[in-house]
């Protein structure tokens, strides 16, 4: 797996994304704003710990990203519109998708 993740986030969150799932849909549906806190690194994007949904798997998907504008590192705060709902599958939690919505530099 291609996530920078010293804390061991991912496999110690997976399971309680799988129960935040249905909540996280009902608070964010699609066209939503969610704000957030970046918690894992990858090479495909960044994800994201929800206010509202802390348990939740939120993923700002490095194509929503603007072009030449770095990914965020741990730690920042972001804003996105929820942009899809990609449902979980075997031990694979469900993710929001986000896209950012400051499109600033």
């Amino acid at each position: 797996m291609a996530v920078i993740d010293p804390a061991g986030w991912y496999e110690v969150r997976k399971t309680a994304a799988c129960t935040a799932w249905p909540e996280a849909t009902e608070r964010h549906p699609l066209g939503s704003v969610a704000n957030g806190v970046v918690v894992a690194e990858a090479v495909f994007g960044v994800f994201a710990e929800l206010d509202e949904v802390p348990d939740a798997m939120a993923l700002f998907d490095i194509a929503t990203w603007p072009r030449g504008r770095p990914l965020p590192a741990i730690g920042t705060r972001l804003c996105g519109r929820v942009v899809g709902h990609r449902p979980g599958h075997d031990d694979h939690p469900g993710q929001l998708r986000l896209a950012p919505l400051d499109q600033g530099p």
